[in-house]
């Protein structure tokens, strides 16, 4: 049955429902790559390492985004085709494809 039935007597219209559902999302994919950001910066100062300030941001935009790209394009691609885990299997096959393409 899932949530859908539940949100469709709910007395809201879709956009605030679609708003939340996006800013939880992106809310979600900075958590994951901030969480081993804040990982790495401790255990280089418990080991003592120095850790310049720009490989470490470039190693926080980095799975910024990603994650985000990633997060864009499975939202994109649930709003075009119907199913609760097609559209992040869709969006994980394109990503395949373009490291494929890209030879990364």
């Amino acid at each position: 049955m899932g949530t859908s039935s539940f949100t469709l007597v709910l007395p809201v219209t879709s956009a605030p429902l679609a708003g939340v559902r996006i800013a939880v999302g992106m809310f979600q994919a900075i958590s994951l790559a901030v969480f081993p950001w804040v990982c790495i910066l401790f255990i280089t100062h418990l080991g003592q390492v120095s850790f310049p300030i720009s490989q470490a941001s470039f190693y926080l935009a980095l799975p910024i985004s990603g994650g985000l790209i990633y997060f864009a394009m499975a939202v994109l691609i649930s709003s075009l085709i119907e199913g609760e885990y097609t559209a992040p299997d869709v969006a994980y096959g394109l990503t395949i494809l373009t490291g494929m393409v890209f030879g990364e």
